[in-house]
């Protein structure tokens, strides 16, 4: 792990060019089995031509599909952050455990009655945006 902040320095930005591919790459089609013997190993490995992740790229990247999975039925205006630096930012949940649990607890009940689920966390219905 050292050996890697030594190299690539956190405040230095800058690309480095002289970089090699250390990891095995499989096709997911014709080489599934030797991707399967690395998992199985818990090495790491890349994959490519898999049809499911494919499917999934194209939805992300359908401005419709990710509105609807990040708004829902609302209109939410998603605040981001700004760094001027590249120090690691994170998000702290404002509600405790238990005030997510009543809540989920509520939007389940919700559905069992046939009501509307989608209140207050950005996502929506998932059944329907899984269509």
């Amino acid at each position: 792990m050292l050996d890697v902040l030594h190299n690539w320095l956190p405040h230095d930005p800058t690309p480095h060019y002289k970089l090699y591919q250390g990891l095995c790459i499989f096709d997911y089609l014709t080489e599934f089995h030797k991707a399967n013997n690395y998992w199985e190993k818990e090495l790491p490995f890349l994959i490519w031509n898999d049809l499911t992740m494919a499917r999934t790229v194209k939805q992300c990247n359908d401005a419709k599909y990710m509105k609807k999975l990040l708004m829902g039925k609302e209109d939410t205006n998603w605040r981001t952050e700004y760094s001027p630096n590249n120090h690691f930012m994170y998000w702290v949940d404002k509600w405790s455990k238990e005030a997510r649990k009543a809540q989920w607890k509520e939007l389940r009940e919700r559905r069992e009655w046939g009501g509307e689920v989608h209140d207050r966390f950005g996502w929506g219905d998932q059944e329907e945006l899984a269509k």
